[in-house]
């Protein structure tokens, strides 16, 4: 930064032009970190209902602090779907809260849920750690823009991504899509570092030769121990070490190249290795978890997943569409044009990540909105440096129509982002279920379930929403003989309306929304039947449904609303 002394005061000041530049990047930074903290301790464990709506977010918990335990040496999870990294993180931080006096316990085999709160102040330190990720994240990517273009592309960038609604509410969550992605970020910001030493690496000592190389390697070390197929971002690092005889008019020796390639791949496999250590310690279960969860990606498509046409097309109708906005994934798509005319040196960097993890996304059969995160800062960057030169050109009238057209997309963004970020201000749709049931006399009536209870149901029981569906049964602290009046057998079961009638019937828009658009017979029957015997005695949530009916987001952007009828018998 350009600093002065004041005649004056004799203090060194920061010369205007800089200053500008730094408080418009904190400004941005106030309003990720705002979105991102705004909501929370949204869902958050309680006496009302025992685990996180979010599915992941138990799951990811679990591992972490009974797979993991420092004081017992016990350093290898046995859970390897994910990389092991962020399970350590997080592990970390609940530690140092335990030793400071923030969590009562870090483990929640002996913790009767009603009574203690550990596990949710755990799972709010996590989230806490994704928001801080996230946040970071918005801050490399005015980094990166800064450095590949300018400035203003950098703000304009950081502010797009500030908003942006699926990164937004993701960061709100104890799962590993942002944290996966600021590694990435980092080791493309180290990446954009090595190229600009190109022309002066003949005055440079060897550390400061090498540690852009280092640096990119060890984050996309990272980014792979958090996430698999977060190896990908080798590739800019690659390019970055490897960017031909010529760089920036300087000659680059292939002694050169080889070096900072072989020290960025050493750094890659050394992060690796010490993010994941069972990759080699407990190699057995690594290969195996390994495995299922390609072949689950790659051939098992989940319900929300099936018939659901190309993976290409899907990426940016359905998760990019809901992701971003319909105005910003426009400007995104104008921007790929944009780069793809350009062609310049800083397009291959990002490119060279961006189209082989779209065609990785695209070839998949599960199609969850939150792989596409990593993509999203990178749309960020070509669209602010093309509204940037836009705006910088010589014409006024192009220059204020991209003025206008920055202000339109980051507006029409923000107010989606706070769409999204909305519910999880507000009680969740399910305990608000829960409570009208109690309040109407109904708890001690039979309840009947479409489907097996978990996540998506309304809180009756505090257990529903553990890891897996009907695990609920298993809960060692419920009263025997309380689950006599829930009414389940197998999904769609015709019988229960013919047969038990209980008195009501709970139905949540993730039971119904996927099996009405497959039109699956069963599902079709039930409802029409439900309809008929029953009426409809309370509707709670679902921003965007209109009636009991296959619209809607995607399936991980309606964890925090999810339209939940409750139908009393007629």
């Amino acid at each position: 930064m350009d600093l002065k002394q004041s005649k004056e005061t004799g203090t060194v000041e920061m010369d205007a032009s800089k200053r500008r530049p730094v408080l418009g990047l904190l400004a941005v930074l106030a309003v990720a970190l705002g979105l991102r903290l705004w909501g929370i301790g949204w869902g958050l464990p309680n006496a009302q209902h025992y685990f996180s709506y979010h599915p992941d977010e138990n799951t990811v918990l679990f591992y972490a602090m009974t797979g993991i335990n420092l004081f017992g040496g016990k350093l290898l999870p046995g859970f390897y779907r994910y990389g092991s990294l962020q399970l350590y993180l997080i592990n970390f931080t609940n530690t140092l809260a335990y030793l400071f006096g923030g969590v009562a316990k870090i483990t929640w085999t002996a913790i009767d849920f009603s009574k203690d709160d550990s596990w949710g102040r755990m799972l709010l330190i996590g989230r806490m750690l994704a928001v801080a990720m996230g946040t970071w994240t918005v801050g490399l990517t005015y980094a990166i823009g800064r450095r590949l273009w300018s400035t203003r592309a950098g703000v304009i960038a950081a502010l797009l991504l500030a908003v942006m609604p699926l990164h937004v509410q993701h960061s709100h969550w104890l799962v590993v899509d942002v944290p996966t992605t600021f590694w990435i970020m980092l080791s493309i910001y180290w990446s954009t570092r090595l190229t600009e030493i190109y022309g002066s690496v003949d005055t440079l000592k060897i550390w400061q030769r090498v540690k852009p190389a280092v640096f990119a390697g060890l984050a996309a070390g990272f980014a792979c121990a958090t996430k698999y197929n977060a190896v990908l971002v080798m590739l800019p690092v690659l390019h970055a070490a490897w960017p031909g005889k010529k760089g920036d008019g300087a000659v680059l020796s292939t002694r050169r190249q080889s070096t900072w390639a072989v020290c960025a791949i050493v750094a890659c496999v050394v992060a690796f290795l010490i993010g994941c250590p069972g990759s080699l310690l407990d190699n057995k279960q690594f290969v195996h978890d390994v495995a299922a969860e390609s072949k689950h990606v790659s051939a098992q498509p989940d319900e929300p997943f099936m018939q659901t046409g190309s993976g290409f097309v899907y990426e940016v109708t359905t998760n990019l569409y809901f992701g971003m906005g319909l105005p910003l994934l426009l400007v995104s798509l104008a921007s790929l044009v944009y780069a793809g005319m350009r062609r310049g040196r800083q397009d291959g960097l990002l490119a060279v990540f961006a189209f082989p993890y779209y065609a990785l996304l695209g070839f998949a059969v599960v199609r969850y909105a939150r792989y596409a995160i990593p993509l999203l800062p990178i749309l960020a960057l070509w669209s602010g440096r093309m509204l940037d030169d836009l705006w910088s050109s010589a014409k006024a009238s192009t220059a204020r129509l991209s003025a206008g057209l920055t202000a339109v997309t980051v507006a029409s963004t923000a107010l989606l982002g706070v769409y999204y970020v909305l519910p999880m201000s507000t009680v969740d749709p399910r305990d608000r279920a829960s409570q009208w049931i109690v309040d109407q006399g109904l708890s001690g009536q039979t309840i009947g379930f479409a489907r097996a209870p978990w996540f998506w149901t309304p809180s009756v029981d505090p257990a529903f929403c553990w890891f897996m569906p009907n695990m609920w049964r298993q809960w060692p602290f419920n009263p025997p003989g309380w689950e006599s009046r829930f009414i389940y057998r197998q999904d769609w079961d015709m019988s229960m309306l013919d047969v038990d009638k209980p008195a009501v019937i709970v139905l949540s828009q993730y039971e119904y929304k996927d099996a009405i658009r497959l039109k699956e017979p069963a599902a079709m029957t039930f409802v029409a039947r439900l309809q008929q015997d029953y009426k409809v005695g309370r509707e709670f949530g679902g921003y965007w449904k209109a009636e009991i009916g296959p619209s809607g987001p995607p399936h991980d952007m309606m964890y925090t609303d999810p339209a939940t009828w409750v139908f009393i018998r007629r």
